[in-house]
Order: C-alpha cells, then structure tokens, then sequence
C-alpha cells in the first residue's frame, strides 16, 4: 500500500510446508565396533521437518533522492513444529522440539550515489525459539543476528546487477539436557551472491 510518494507498507504471509525426506540407515554394531565387509545391514527411513508459517509487516521510506529506510516486523510460528517424526520400516520415533514462536525484526538503508550505483546494509533479529534445557544437537538454533550489506549497478533502464554479502551470527546454542551439555564454540554462517535483473 502506497501512503504517499515517498512511503509504502508491505505485508507478507507464507503458510506452513511441510518436506519429507528418505533414505537408508546403516547399522553398526553396539559400541561401534566394525562389521565384516559383506554383512552390514541398512533400512530406509523417513523423516518430515516442518517449516513454520509466518507473517512479515514491512515499511519503505525515501528520506530524500539518495536515502532511503527500509522496517519490518514479523512472528514465524514455530511452536507448531512439535516432535520430529522419523520411521523405519520396522518401528517409529520421534525428536521432541519444545519449540517457541519468534519473533523477527530487522532495519535497513539504502544510498543511492548516483544513477547508476545503489549500496544496501541492514541487520535483522530473530528471538531465540527453544529453551537450553530443550536443545538438542540436531537442530542447534538459537537467537539469530543477521548483518548485511550489498549493491547494485543499473548497466541500462533494463539490465541490473548485483550482490551482497550476508553474515548469520547463530549464537552460541546452549545445550543444558539432564543427560548431556556443551555449547558451539562457532555458530554462524557466511553467504555471497550475485543477481542479474533483466526487464523486458
């Protein structure tokens, strides 16, 4: 929705997907002891992994002819992960998750040097959806703090390029089980990607 010339409101909902995946496991002996060649066994098995629903409110403003900011608000409803279902052909079982809703906020700007170059940044915050003492190793997520920064150059009224570099601070993820404890001494992950928009 355009407020004026200058400010715009977005809103954007996305609805719960639901993966599955297969394979085959393979079974080695209690302890990890080796198995003579030729006498391994395997099953195939399944898993699903649900990806939360969400609904992101966003906010564009142009400050002047070279500023602009850039607000959005969100919740990913991640409470409705429940357990982690994995089957074989012989028995089921299931990973509890315990997990909550999160919340998500994220800032942004960008400068628009001249006609042709447009630099981006922004940091983004997602609330921390599951407890230490409910963590396990298989899904390690904790708060998550994202910082970016990118740019763009218009070759022509129909041809632009781009790219932007992204780093994902995954916080420590804190494992705090009756049984077993520990934290990641490095979570995060580090994305590069180019684009090309062509309109015609």
């Amino acid at each position: 929705y355009e407020l004026t010339d200058r400010t715009r409101f977005g809103l954007m909902y996305q609805g719960k997907i639901d993966p599955s995946y297969d394979g085959d496991l393979k079974l080695v002996a209690p302890g990890g002891a080796l198995i003579p060649s030729g006498t391994e066994k395997s099953v195939s098995s399944n898993a699903e992994l649900n990806f939360a629903e969400y609904v992101r409110f966003a906010m564009h403003h142009d400050l002047d002819e070279q500023w602009s900011v850039n607000l959005t608000l969100g919740w990913d409803n991640w409470s409705e992960l429940g357990d982690v279902p994995l089957s074989t052909d012989n028995r089921d079982a299931a990973v509890p998750t315990r997990w909550h809703d999160t919340y998500h906020y994220a800032w942004g700007a960008e400068y628009r040097l001249d006609q042709r170059w447009a630099f981006t940044s922004g940091v983004a915050y997602d609330t921390n959806p599951v407890d230490a003492k409910d963590r396990n190793a298989q899904l390690p997520v904790d708060r998550q703090v994202r910082y970016a920064f990118g740019t763009q150059y218009t070759i022509s009224d129909s041809l632009k390029v781009g790219g932007y570099i992204n780093y994902a601070d995954l916080g420590s993820a804190k494992i705090e089980s009756a049984r077993w404890g520990g934290e990641y001494r490095d979570n995060g992950a580090l994305q590069l990607a180019a684009n090309l928009n062509w309109t015609f």
